[in-house]
């Protein structure tokens, strides 16, 4: 990642910031459907191999998982960022 910083982003960052007022935050949450914890148990109870790939940030991808019971706060996870990956090298083998 850090040979995608480019520290005139930066500048321009500030630049265009330098007279912004901080009024708050807005908070945006798109909940998940009723039925998709039930049928989302119903995938894991057939033991098959889950694997989440999202353009979400990473948090918000795990805060989806627990609600859903892919994951709990006990599991293990690998995270892959496949931006920096040469798409013709890359195989994923499970």
């Amino acid at each position: 990642m850090l040979e995608d910083f480019n520290p005139e982003d930066d500048k321009i960052t500030i630049e265009a910031n330098k007279d912004l007022i901080f009024l708050g935050f807005i908070i945006l949450r798109n909940r998940l459907k009723d039925d998709t914890s039930f049928y989302m148990s119903k995938i894991i109870e057939s033991n098959v191999d889950l694997i989440i790939s999202t353009g979400d940030n990473v948090f918000t991808s795990i805060s989806v998982a627990r609600e859903c019971y892919i994951i709990d706060k006990e599991s293990q996870l690998r995270m892959i960022d496949l931006k920096f990956l040469d798409d013709k090298k890359f195989m994923l083998k499970m």
